[in-house]
């Protein structure tokens, strides 16, 4: 990993886009460091604008990974998904972006299913999952599947 960071902010380093394969498929991911080994991973929404303006923000003191899931932004297309891939695809880019030890996973939208799932799969690591507007509602295995 190089030197990461956000453009303008000559102490964060160069803001590069990232990216590594994951079960087939390259997930990429744009990361905001700092001198610090703790974080967060942002995961997006299907059809929202990236975190690039918001992610910053907490970079001065943590390393923060915005990570657009297969079949977003410019991540790689699969031919089937799932919720348990795209949890798989977090967790990976949190070791990727050198977020060392528990991290928060912030969701947005469908990006909330896949903060569930990988809360739900790897237990104390994340150490905390917050979702914002994800309909909180039990879903079918169809649903899980689908992860549109």
């Amino acid at each position: 990993m190089g030197a990461l960071g956000v453009e303008g902010n000559p102490s964060l380093g160069d803001f590069a886009p990232h990216g590594l394969a994951v079960a087939g498929a390259h997930a990429r991911y744009r990361a905001y460091v700092s001198s610090g080994r703790a974080g967060a991973v942002l995961a997006r929404g299907a059809a929202h604008a990236r975190w690039g303006r918001i992610a910053p923000l907490p970079a001065s003191d943590r390393r923060i990974a915005a990570i657009s899931l297969s079949r977003h932004g410019d991540s790689d297309r699969r031919s089937e998904y799932s919720l348990g891939v795209r949890a798989e695809e977090v967790m990976a880019v949190a070791a990727d972006a050198g977020i060392d030890g528990p991290h928060v996973v912030v969701g947005h939208s469908m990006g909330g299913f896949a903060t569930w799932t990988a809360a739900e799969r790897h237990g104390a690591s994340p150490a905390g999952a917050i979702t914002v507007g994800s309909p909180v509602h039990d879903l079918t295995p169809a649903d899980g599947q689908a992860g549109a």
